[in-house]
């Protein structure tokens, strides 16, 4: 059965390479990770495990980037041990076929000490000077790196990709950014006019705070004198920060009428490896986020889940963006044999509270429907004809008739002809 279900995902996975071009992608977000490289054990069972799991489950999420808002050490030591365990987890994401950047936070500087205190010297040429940065996250480290402000300096850069047939742009800059790296961004927004540009940096926003409107002691510009020169272009959409708080949102118009949407991942976790997954759905104008912790298998609840809806990507030529169309078949050509799930919806993917279920509508005539872990565990096994008129309801009670625990689970449908389809559902 272990062996089959790993066919079965694999196959739900393949998905996202046989589907159209609008296809919903998702991209993993991570909050100050600064506990995280404390000591071996936080070090291993949030930071090491966190990674493995982005790469586990990245054709499960279709996940195409991992972003992250900065302070992942908490601070530099003799032996730079924080930044051999930090460089040593996003090895992981490299090694698995995943694209990341970093953030600059100030924890990640020359101007934070052992403790948390402030290093001896000029603050600000202490958070300006980039050489240990340089020497753990080269460019060379990040293929899919397309310009930089200073040459060999990847704390002010940009990357580029292409995923559910829109193009995009991850814009790193420096915290409480100085001018010229900030007139350097402002070029960059201005000359890709058809990306949708999501900025990373530290800080930014402080959930129902609002706006960092200082630079925290380190000088330079603030937070939201940086966003002011930001938003000027239509092609600014979304702004990920951490440095404090929890989590937070906010939408703002940019001066072209363009709404950015902002999101605050923080937390300071010591237990939880806390991780936000964003699904983008391009056709439909939305994105659904989540926080959620692997090590764990913890979905939060602490009104850090959205769906946002109405979002106007930024699409080549300003137009919409269409699928492939189908070959026309040749004279005489015979269809295929018809699709025996191609009337399968499934209703309330996401199971919210204790009472409600998740609906497989138009399922065939006593098809089996079995739930899995991402691991490949067994939880839940229906059948149609226990609710008969094509529908099977999944209330979230697994084998031992006991609640799930909060998660992302796959489902795999087989009619009596051994068909199968599958996909994946989330409880809370």
């Amino acid at each position: 059965m272990k062996n089959l279900f790993s066919l079965m995902l694999a196959a739900v996975l393949m998905l996202g390479a046989m589907q159209a071009a609008a296809e919903k992608f998702s991209i993993a977000v991570l909050p100050d990770t600064q506990n995280e490289v404390l000591g071996e054990y936080a070090y291993q069972n949030m930071m090491v495990n966190r990674m493995n799991w982005l790469v586990a489950n990245k054709d499960a999420l279709n996940l195409k980037w991992v972003l992250c808002a900065g302070d992942y050490i908490d601070w530099d030591t003799p032996d730079h041990i924080h930044y051999e365990r930090g460089s040593e987890a996003f090895q992981i994401l490299t090694d698995g076929g995943l694209p990341f950047m970093i953030s600059m936070g100030n924890h990640d500087s020359l101007a934070v000490c052992t403790g948390g205190s402030a290093c001896p010297g000029d603050t600000n040429a202490n958070l300006r000077n980039h050489s240990l940065w340089n020497t753990y996250w080269p460019v060379s480290r990040f293929p899919d790196l397309r310009g930089t402000w200073c040459p060999d300096d990847s704390v002010n850069a940009y990357y580029t990709f292409t995923a559910g047939g829109l193009n995009w742009l991850v814009l790193t800059l420096e915290l409480w950014a100085r001018a010229e790296p900030l007139n350097w961004a402002e070029t960059v927004l201005a000359a890709h006019p058809e990306h949708n540009v999501i900025l990373v940096t530290h800080a930014h926003f402080y959930g129902a705070v609002g706006f960092d409107v200082t630079n925290g002691g380190y000088g330079n510009n603030t937070a939201v004198y940086v966003f002011d020169q930001l938003k000027k272009y239509a092609n600014l959409r979304m702004v990920f920060c951490g440095h404090g708080g929890t989590h937070g949102y906010r939408t703002d118009t940019g001066d072209n009428g363009n709404t950015v949407y902002s999101l605050l991942q923080c937390y300071h976790q010591g237990t939880h490896n806390v991780t936000r997954i964003v699904e983008i759905d391009t056709e439909n104008g939305s994105f659904y986020t989540y926080i959620y912790a692997p090590n764990t298998d913890t979905m939060f609840n602490d009104g850090s889940e959205l769906t946002v809806t109405g979002v106007d990507w930024v699409r080549p030529g300003g137009g919409t963006v269409e699928p492939e169309p189908e070959p026309e078949p040749e004279p005489g050509q015979l269809d295929g044999p018809a699709d025996p799930f191609g009337d399968v919806s499934v209703k309330g993917s996401v199971l919210r509270e204790r009472g409600d279920v998740i609906r497989f509508e138009g399922v065939p005539v006593q098809a089996e429907l079995d739930i899995y872990t991402l691991t490949g565990r067994l939880v839940a096994s229906l059948n149609e004809s226990y609710f008969s008129g094509g529908i099977i309801d999944w209330d979230g009670v697994n084998l031992e008739a006991a609640q799930v625990k909060p998660g992302i689970y796959v489902y795999v449908l087989t009619d009596a002809d051994g068909n199968r389809k599958s996909g994946k559902v989330v409880v809370r």
